[in-house]
């Protein structure tokens, strides 16, 4: 920019700090930018903010899951002399069954003894099990 013959040099100094000041003003299109940038922030932060609720609602439910199978099976075991058999109910909104075998150590022996004769499947395994 020239500055003519008999201009003032003030009114050309104005002209620059107009210019400047037009030049420091925020278009529409940086608004709607801003404003789809901060949607966009705060739905993915509802988002987890809402799972998370939804994660710690389902830890309280499975921690009241195990207290009820906890206490059940206390009541059971409770007595002294325990009794073959089956039980079942429901504790809103939870359903449960408890079922008493008794016990058979011939079970446990047979798969001792099924795991004490195994036989390798080929000489190779044998020879370097032996």
């Amino acid at each position: 920019m020239t500055i003519k013959e008999g201009a003032s040099p003030w009114r050309w100094r104005w002209r620059i700090a107009r210019r400047g000041r037009r030049a420091r003003r925020i278009t529409i299109l940086e608004v709607l930018t801003a404003f789809v940038l901060l949607a966009v922030a705060l739905a993915s932060i509802l988002q987890i903010f809402s799972s998370g609720l939804r994660d710690a609602q389902l830890a309280d439910e499975y921690a009241r899951a195990v207290m009820i199978a906890q206490s059940r099976l206390a009541a059971f075991t409770a007595s002294e002399k325990m009794e073959e058999g089956a039980g079942a109910g429901t504790d809103s909104p939870f359903t449960w069954s408890l079922t008493a075998l008794p016990y058979d150590d011939r079970q446990e022996d047979a798969a001792a003894a099924r795991r004490a004769s195994t036989s390798w499947p080929c000489a190779c395994c044998a020879s370097s099990r032996a």
